[in-house]
């Protein structure tokens, strides 16, 4: 049984995406996420697919609006990140049976190879604990849950963003990043 919802899995996604012949895509499971993540190799390409498990299929409009700012934002060119890649449908988000047999949210990207830093120096490390603990600090401060998860999916974005930048530990990031993305686009007037 599980091996019939893999194969009926790997091929609704292969022709949904028109990834290519099912019965060529090497599938490989990817560990260390909440959502299942599979990598399927094809003809020398590589994607990343990626089961929303735990959301229900109410919220599959706000993905897909939320994949769509995704690919805005990758067709502008100021962020490096993966290549959504669209369904037959043309959304970024499907929902396909999934690897155990159920509805699921579906997305693909293109793989990316990331190069890793060897020899990080102790300001890369002083940076990125910095940031955890902020991520931290906010979940916290700001819980929906006792497990201290934010839990924003019901909540309008720029209550959320407000939120988020009213934490000291996140203002300056705030500051930084919207100072960076406002000098990446020039607009003219007419």
């Amino acid at each position: 049984m599980q091996k019939d919802n893999m194969k009926l899995f790997v091929e609704g996604v292969a022709n949904h995406f028109t990834l290519g012949d099912p019965g060529d895509i090497d599938v490989s499971s990817m560990k260390g996420s909440a959502n299942r993540l599979w990598k399927f190799s094809i003809y020398h390409s590589n994607f990343v697919v990626k089961e929303l498990s735990h959301d229900p299929p109410e919220y599959l409009e706000r993905r897909r609006e939320a994949a769509a700012f995704e690919q805005r934002i990758f067709d502008d060119g100021p962020i490096l990140m993966p290549e959504l890649i669209s369904a037959i449908t043309g959304e970024f988000i499907c929902l396909l049976t999934g690897s155990r047999g159920q509805p699921v949210s579906i997305r693909v990207h293109h793989w990316m190879d990331n190069n890793v830093n060897a020899t990080p120096d102790r300001d890369y490390f002083q940076e990125a604990g910095g940031s955890l603990h902020a991520i931290q600090v906010t979940g916290q401060n700001w819980s929906s849950t006792p497990q201290g998860s934010l839990s924003q999916a019901e909540q309008e974005p720029h209550v959320v963003l407000d939120r988020l930048r009213a934490v000291p530990e996140l203002s300056s990031m705030w500051d930084t990043a919207h100072s960076m993305h406002s000098k990446s686009f020039v607009t003219e007037k007419k």
